[in-house]
């Protein structure tokens, strides 16, 4: 699979298929990978989360962390380290499970 993110939204391509290109998710704010990078963190407007799998398949999702916006900053030994809004324009640190997009802090 090839990654291309266009315009917020996340597309997976097949390698040698032009016909294939399917549009994963929109609005997207930020993109990581984990560091053995087998999975694909997706960061989208209003606080949620998806993780997507080398084939493209969804992993897991988060419908909200309770935050407006969401800055990526790291993915080691199955944490994802994140700064989120609350809306008011301050950012704040949260550590977010790889597995499963459970909020660690």
């Amino acid at each position: 699979m090839v990654v291309v993110g266009a315009a917020g939204a996340l597309y997976f391509l097949r390698k040698g298929d032009s016909n294939c290109n399917v549009a994963r998710c929109g609005d997207v704010t930020s993109v990581i990978f984990d560091e053995n990078r087998s999975l694909l963190v997706c960061a989208r407007v209003g606080g949620r989360l998806t993780a997507y799998a080398r084939t493209g398949d969804a992993c897991w999702s988060t419908d909200r962390l309770g935050v407006d916006q969401i800055k990526l900053k790291s993915c080691t030994q199955g944490v994802i380290v994140a700064q989120v809004d609350d809306y008011d324009g301050a950012f704040r640190q949260v550590k977010i499970s790889a597995t499963d997009g459970a909020n660690l802090t």
